[in-house]
């Protein structure tokens, strides 16, 4: 019996034994794709429509499933035609249809076979390999080849641990090495290994290695760990560099007279004044242990790191046209490499005031970005305009991660008051407007942003367009968008975007990977409550349940008083049918009273409609909307008089049975407009959806007014405007499942997708849409693409 054909995908794509369909495989990606993914998950069978949205997601049903179809063809010309099995709906590899090394690996790692695995794995997962289309599949792509590689370089780990030194650790520490160049464990146990081999040399230039490569992909520098290791074999104290500390030398005259010699020292005092005014820096002044020079020489590092500064700043000037022109460059101690530039700066010759102002300024904005390690995306937008105006755009900044929209305002309100031209102040302003639902504000910034970001530069382009995709209910180019501003700006907050993009798409696999691979702990991320939010949204999506719990824990534990903290451990409690862990929350909610949403009275509401959706205790579900319309009844009148919370009032009553009473509050909201309004939801309301007009349809089709539902149904089908976001057919939609239209109802639900309409985590536990649960058109619908 011939042995199966052999496809190596790690650190290289190869098919070997294969049948004369091979070379026509390999030449198509999304077939090739279509192997590799079932290849790699060994025997398992995948629905069909799983593998369709993978790979053809923009394609419609019939010619997503055609593609799928030739697509299996092709494996089967190359594997033989029994080598993808069918099981009713769904697909697999037949046993023993061909061998992987990426399912070898797997298989030799689980069994604890460090050696075998080692040696199957020959690199990165499909190095370089990319599928247009298929957004899903690289996202799958990318996690696994995180993951096989954090596991082949535990494998190394333990390899070299267990050789106890002599050539052999040395050996395997080496290859380690080769294949995990940016993994620092490994590359600290090559340097220990080469230490104790004798080549001390050799281990601090894999050092500087790392640290060149560290710096050069992800703007970052080595942990403190492998710096300690790295300072014990130089002889010298792990901190002996204070982060903060900052040497400057005179700046070199190049203008061929001595006459501006004294200028100068002049531009190193004003650098150094400078330095000092920048929070918490401590700047060493020059001595004269070295020749000036332009740029940073051997010997300046060698004096900065003797008085123990991590950065060093170095410049010079010269004249052009009558005019004195200033250069300056901040260079990393440790690596030797310039990291910003200064300037240039200009003034007249007969001013040079003007030009010690103006470096000033720009020595202080450019050591503040680069000493500032948690915000990260503002290195990658275009320079702040002034020192004072990156200060408030960082305080602002602050504010805006915690959830204060408000705060956040006022501080970049500053900026702009002084610098109106500041397009990054003007476009994370709209952010914060269209956070408290206030889109016409959100696009009058965008509007003003607009001109200005072209000067910019290319963070500020790819918000830009985020924005405008937003307003319009855009998602999948707000997602192109996001991504890119995530790539120009490594471990920003952008990067959590990603997956809430992804998962507004209906794609929670894709954003739980991609939240998964982030450590939440640093950078942007620190501190970010909305992190822990959509991680909880998307494992809610997968109904995987117990995880979400672990996380909404985690995230109660970081953010003890925060309401989207105990808003998420509610949700999971409900749909794992906790009631009393639900019961818990909501006293701890009553008894720490906020303004800041969501409050008591709203987590009753989604507490019962989660309860509902899962199937549970439905007469506590019923007793929780009991109690939240009493507890917004309850509140001080000049509260009930708000808008949002007549609204929020208005939907409890609805909730509780009272259809009369809710019709009277939502007919003397509604007005003549038809438009989303506020109803107290925590975060972007408007994507909630909510329409008094809506209610009012559902409410007549309820109530068996055929003429009343009739006309409000073509007032939703014929009303156009901005930020509706599909919401006039969700509740057409609505009115159809009241009337018992379900095939209409789901009809509408897809104009209603196509329309704007969002895949929030509200519609799988919306009641209108209960009696649709269980109806494969409507599953089909609502079921994860990636």
């Amino acid at each position: 019996m011939n042995p199966p054909p052999e496809l190596r995908i790690l650190g290289a794509l190869e098919l070997r034994g294969a049948g004369p369909g091979a070379a026509a495989l390999l030449a198509r990606p999304k077939p090739l794709a279509l192997l590799v993914y079932l290849a790699a998950a060994g025997p398992e069978a995948h629905p069909r429509e799983s593998l369709v949205a993978l790979l053809w997601p923009d394609a419609d049903g019939e010619r997503a499933r055609a593609s799928l179809r030739q697509a299996v063809l092709r494996v089967r010309g190359a594997l033989g035609p029994d080598a993808v099995a069918r099981r009713g709906e769904t697909l697999g590899l037949a046993p023993g249809a061909v061998r992987c090394d990426a399912a070898d690996f797997v298989r030799l790692a689980a069994r604890g076979d460090d050696d075998g695995a080692l040696a199957v794995y020959g690199g990165d997962l499909l190095p370089g390999f990319h599928v247009d289309g298929a957004p899903a599949f690289g996202e799958w792509l990318e996690g696994q080849r995180r993951a096989l590689r954090a596991r082949a370089a535990s494998a190394a780990l333990r390899r070299i641990d267990a050789a106890h030194g002599g050539e052999d650790a040395l050996a395997v520490a080496r290859r380690a090495a080769e294949l995990f160049p940016d993994d620092e464990p490994v590359v600290r146990r090559l340097m220990a290994q080469l230490d104790r081999a004798g080549d001390r040399a050799g281990a601090l230039r894999a050092y500087d290695a790392l640290a060149e490569r560290l710096l050069d992909g992800f703007g970052a520098a080595p942990s403190a760990e492998t710096e300690a290791l790295a300072a014990s074999l130089r002889g010298a104290p792990a901190a002996a560099l204070a982060p903060r500390r900052v040497r400057v030398d005179p700046f070199v005259n190049e203008t061929g007279s001595a006459g501006h010699d004294t200028f100068g020292r002049l531009v190193c005092d004003s650098v150094a004044q400078a330095a000092a005014a920048v929070d918490a820096v401590d700047v060493v002044h020059y001595t004269a242990d070295h020749p000036p020079a332009a740029t940073p020489s051997a010997a300046a590092l060698a004096a900065a790191e003797a008085a123990g500064a991590a950065t060093l700043v170095t410049g010079s000037f010269y004249g052009v046209d009558g005019e004195l022109v200033v250069h300056g460059w901040v260079t990393d101690v440790r690596s030797g490499q310039v990291v910003r530039g200064i300037g240039p700066v200009r003034a007249p010759a007969g001013e040079r005031h003007r030009a010690l102002d103006a470096l000033r300024d720009e020595v202080r904005t450019t050591l503040a970005l680069h000493l500032d390690t948690r915000i990260t995306h503002v290195r990658a937008a275009a320079r702040a305009p002034s020192y004072e105006a990156h200060s408030a755009y960082v305080e602002g900044l602050s504010r805006f991660v915690e959830g204060d929209w408000a705060g956040a305002l006022g501080h970049f309100g500053r900026a702009l008051e002084r610098h109106p031209e500041y397009a990054l102040a003007l476009l994370v302003s709209a952010i914060a407007w269209w956070n408290l639902s206030q889109l016409e504000r959100a696009e009058a910034m965008v509007r003003r942003a607009a001109p200005l970001v072209r000067h910019a530069g290319p963070f500020e382009r790819a918000l830009l367009e985020t924005l405008h995709a937003w307003l319009a209910g855009d998602w999948s180019t707000a997602y192109g968008a996001v991504r890119r501003q995530a790539e120009l700006a490594p471990g920003s907050i952008a990067a959590c975007q990603v997956a809430d993009e992804a998962r507004r798409l209906n794609r929670p696999g894709e954003a739980v990977r991609i939240l998964s691979a982030m450590d939440p702990s640093r950078g942007e991320l620190q501190g970010l409550v909305f992190y822990w939010v959509a991680l909880c949204q998307v494992l809610h999506s997968l109904r995987e349940h117990q995880r979400e719990l672990e996380a909404a824990l985690r995230a109660r534990g970081l953010f003890p008083g925060h309401p989207m903290a105990l808003r998420q451990e509610v949700t999971e409690r409900a749909a794992l049918g906790d009631v009393p862990g639900v019961l818990a929350c909501l006293d701890e909610s009553a008894a720490a009273p906020s303004r800041q949403e969501p409050r008591t009275g709203a987590l009753m509401r989604e507490a019962a409609h989660e309860l509902l959706a899962h199937g549970h205790d439905a007469e506590a579900a019923a007793d929780l909307l009991a109690r939240s319309l009493r507890w917004y009844q309850e509140l001080p009148p000049d509260e009930r008089a708000r808008p949002e919370v007549m609204r929020a009032t208005a939907r409890a009553r609805y909730d509780a049975g009272d259809l009369d009473g809710a019709a009277a509050a939502f007919a003397a909201l509604a007005g003549d407009e038809v438009a989303v309004r506020d109803c107290c939801a925590p975060l972007h309301p408007h994507l909630g959806g909510h329409l008094d007009h809506g209610y009012l349809g559902v409410i007549a089709v309820r109530r068996g007014d055929a003429a009343g539902a009739a006309r409000l149904d073509a007032l939703l089908e014929g009303t156009r405007g901005d930020f509706l976001f599909g919401a006039t057919h969700y509740w057409r939609a609505a009115m159809a499942v009241a009337g018992g239209e379900p095939e209409r109802a789901v009809h509408l639900l897809r104009r209603a997708f196509a329309g704007g309409m969002p895949h929030e985590i509200h519609i799988h536990r919306d009641p209108h849409l209960a009696p649709l649960r269980g109806r494969p058109d409507f599953a089909a619908l609502l079921a994860p693409r990636g």
